[in-house]
């Protein structure tokens, strides 16, 4: 894989000491044990650490690291994987509806977090789980999954219908798919022992091997290290992986175990609660958040507020249930606990049910303009401000204005009484000419800037 300097703008030294100098940001950014001894004795700390840097190397990242600036504590993690993940999200959707639906979430999402808090979601089109229920146990987990049930094994059946899914998706999304459909959401992708496999089958048939986060990586290293070298030695493209680190025992351990060379293109993410990463306030780290305050603990002051969850804007995919969820990511609530909200559910059986209901899904619920028998009301948490010209779209990271005349005012002041279907809107104003040719290109406006509340429904067949 390509080692693309993830702190190449740092200038500081040769390319061959990256990986100390990940390991030390890693160390740095998780332990303030290790803050400590490195404010007093920085060379002694680096020479017990093995490190083979120099103190007068660090300063410039300390000065950033110490700033806590979340883009930059982000960015010391972008390996290539992710670099080229990002870029691939600036293409479009194969599927113009789809791809209409996914920027109009996007939109949405970008008005209720802070600018560097937004570029942090990565807005995945699609995802697959492999199992049902997640043996992780990780006390902050934002998806609060049910203990590990079942996996979906690798048989010649199960073979023939994931290529087949795969495949389907493939052509739905385009070239986005390959990089942006990770093999796991509410899972831990380890759990299933045959996923090497299945993650095989997915480089064969996108010409990308999925992304991968896993909290498993101490159970057996020597599966570990033979899927990094697999990864390593077979990718076209630059590949995401990811060790979830949960506590500073496992740290510790995972940096025993794993050489800095070995770890040079797989990002830690450090989820230990004396690291400088904060938690979204979500799933099991609701919990924690609600109470924290009160207990006025160290877990105070862990928590994005009001904080992104979810990564996935479009379909996950369960292969043990045989469901399609559609989903995007939004503040938690008491009504969306684990940050995302749940447009609608099917389930399928063949390759062929599973088309289908994915255009069932795009039909229902990603129209070019609100359908007739939707409700119009502006998405929860947006405030309306009306003024004689314009209508102002407001809430607290962000204010988007439209401008337009009294009937325009007015057809807002209605929609936020969130009484009324479009054809019911008509017919209040009475005007033909005024709804078609003026209010609804305003409508459409409204809608593709996610300002309209987008209905939801569960079903299953």
């Amino acid at each position: 894989m390509n080692r693309t300097g993830r702190f190449s703008e740092l200038e500081m030294g040769d390319v061959e000491n990256i990986p100390h100098l990940k390991r030390f940001g890693e160390c740095y950014q998780a332990d303030p044990e290790f803050r400590e001894s490195y404010n007093r004795d920085p060379a002694a700390l680096l020479r017990k650490h093995g490190l083979n840097l120099e103190p007068t190397h660090l300063s410039d990242l300390l000065q950033r690291l110490d700033a806590r600036s979340p883009a930059f504590i982000q960015s010391l993690h972008e390996g290539p994987g992710l670099k080229i993940l990002r870029k691939l999200q600036t293409e479009r959707i194969a599927d113009e509806r789809f791809e209409a639906w996914r920027r109009r979430q996007v939109k949405r999402i970008q008005a209720f977090f802070h600018t560097e808090v937004f570029r942090s979601l990565l807005h995945l089109p699609m995802a697959f789980e492999l199992s049902k229920g997640c043996s992780g146990s990780c006390f902050f987990c934002c998806f609060d999954p049910p203990p590990l049930s079942a996996v979906f094994p690798h048989n010649e059946a199960n073979r023939e219908l994931w290529r087949e899914i795969l495949s389907i998706s493939n052509r739905l999304v385009g070239p986005l798919f390959g990089a942006g459909a990770p093999c796991y959401y509410a899972t831990e992708p380890l759990d299933n022992p045959d996923y090497e496999r299945l993650a095989q089958d997915f480089r064969e048939i996108t010409g990308f091997w999925p992304p991968l986060t896993t909290v498993k990586c101490l159970e057996d290293p020597k599966r570990i290290r033979k899927y990094i070298r697999a990864v390593s030695a077979d990718s076209d493209h630059p590949v995401l992986l990811r060790f979830s680190v949960i506590s500073l025992r496992m740290l510790r351990e995972v940096h025993a175990e794993y050489s800095p060379e070995e770890l040079a293109d797989v990002e830690l993410v450090l989820n230990n609660p004396e690291s400088m990463w904060k938690y979204s306030p979500a799933g099991r780290a609701r919990r924690i958040a609600q109470s924290s305050g009160q207990r006025g603990d160290r877990m105070a002051d862990k928590f994005y507020m009001p904080g992104p969850t979810a990564c996935a804007t479009g379909f996950v995919v369960n292969l043990v249930d045989r469901s399609i969820r559609l989903v995007a990511s939004c503040t938690p609530d008491e009504q969306n606990r684990q940050g995302y909200i749940l447009f609608d559910s099917m389930d399928f059986e063949t390759s062929a049910d599973y088309e289908r209901a994915l255009e069932e899904l795009i039909v229902r619920h990603m129209p070019a303009f609100p359908l007739d028998d939707w409700i119009l009301a502006f998405s929860p948490g947006f405030k309306l401000n009306a003024t004689e010209e314009a209508c102002l779209f407001s809430t607290d990271f962000m204010t988007r204005r439209l401008a337009g005349d009294s009937s325009f005012v007015k057809m807002c002041e209605l929609i936020g009484e969130g009484r009324y279907t479009w054809t019911e809107l008509s017919a209040i104003f009475g005007d033909a000419w005024i709804t078609e040719m003026y209010l609804k290109p305003k409508l459409s406006l409204l809608f593709d800037w996610g300002l309209l509340r987008e209905p939801t429904t569960t079903r299953r067949r």
